[in-house]
């Protein structure tokens, strides 16, 4: 007797397109689905550093879907000093599974064009002693 298995695990989400725009110096994320099976959300995450991520906003997803979706959300909460902001999607489906878009990076045309912000202390009291932020 012999028998045969095939396990495929199909992505929550079939994601067509997944970018980051400057319009109006603020960064607007778009993502459009081509399919979701069993989606519960979207977990929009944000970085300064491009590794450690933090959700933003949570965007209930269409659940189960074979039809093109689009998503818009325009980060209101991008700071004047912070020149490149990092996004990334966290597909979560019904049963808890995740999925990880690619990142994307939006650079701040209104960022501060300063290379160096602040020296301290200023005037330099001792030697090798000089912060530069």
């Amino acid at each position: 007797m012999t028998a045969s298995f095939t396990a495929t695990a199909s992505a929550p989400v079939k994601l067509r397109s997944f970018n980051v725009s400057n319009i109006s110096n603020k960064p607007v994320i778009k993502w459009t689905t081509e399919t979701e099976t069993n989606t519960q959300y979207f977990s929009l995450r944000r970085s300064n550093t491009g590794k450690n991520f933090s959700e933003i906003m949570r965007i209930p997803a269409a659940g189960n879907s074979t039809e093109i979706k689009n998503y818009t959300y325009t980060d209101n909460d991008v700071k004047p000093g912070e020149k490149f902001v990092y996004y990334e999607l966290l597909i979560v489906d019904l049963d808890g599974k995740t999925q990880l878009s690619p990142i994307k990076l939006y650079r701040n045309n209104a960022a501060d064009k300063k290379i160096i912000l602040t020296l301290s202390p200023n005037p330099v009291s001792a030697e090798g002693h000089l912060n530069m932020s």
